[in-house]
């Protein structure tokens, strides 16, 4: 990591987990840069058994069209999903995982960022895959209810650097336990994916 990066991930180490230091959303004049869309495909949640969900809340959770976009210095990535849904019954759960290769240079680090349709919560970090060090970051999250999609801006100071391999996850749950999920379903956009500008 160069300075400047640790910098940054030192400011965000004094912001609690799943807070962000003022506004995050992207100035109108910030560039937007499409690194990679995926396309999941519909059906294909995993039922993983129970009776205290519907068919119907199990399966809202089916995505179908991932963007990973680079905003100036940040990562947004946004997912379509079948249904937004947000109950005291269940949480509508999404996990972002973006892997560097092993042979990176310093070592394998991993942004692995947290978040679910009520927006409360959120997380994002970013950890050698050995353990020893790392950094905890603040996400926005941002819920668009009639287009059935939600969006989180990774900062800068939590970003892997490229190229990384970039997977999604959602699951019906309760978020920040160790409960059983009811289901899931997964996206793991192809090839490798350089989002920090160089």
């Amino acid at each position: 990591m160069n300075r400047s990066r640790l910098a940054g991930a030192l400011a965000a180490l004094a912001l609690p987990l799943g807070l962000v230091a003022g506004p995050t959303a992207a100035p109108a004049s910030a560039t937007t840069t499409n690194i990679a869309t995926s396309h999941d495909q519909w059906g294909d949640v995993r039922n993983h058994g129970g009776q205290r969900l519907t068919l119907l809340e199990k399966r809202s959770i089916d995505m179908g069209r991932i963007d990973v976009d680079r905003v100036d210095r940040k990562a947004r990535v946004t997912i379509r999903m079948r249904k937004v849904i947000r109950t005291p019954k269940f949480d509508q759960m999404f996990f972002i995982n973006l892997t560097e290769r092993k042979d990176a240079p310093g070592g394998q680090w991993e942004t692995n960022a947290g978040f679910t349709t009520k927006g409360r919560y959120s997380y994002s970090s970013y950890w050698a895959m050995d353990g020893s060090r790392g950094y905890n970051c603040g996400l926005d999250v941002t819920v668009r209810p009639v287009k059935d999609e939600v969006v989180a801006t990774i900062p800068w100071g939590c970003l892997a650097e490229g190229p990384v391999k970039v997977s999604v996850s959602s699951v019906t749950g309760f978020f920040r336990t160790d409960a059983p999920a009811f289901s899931t379903d997964r996206n793991t956009l192809a090839g490798r994916h350089t989002i920090l500008p160089n």
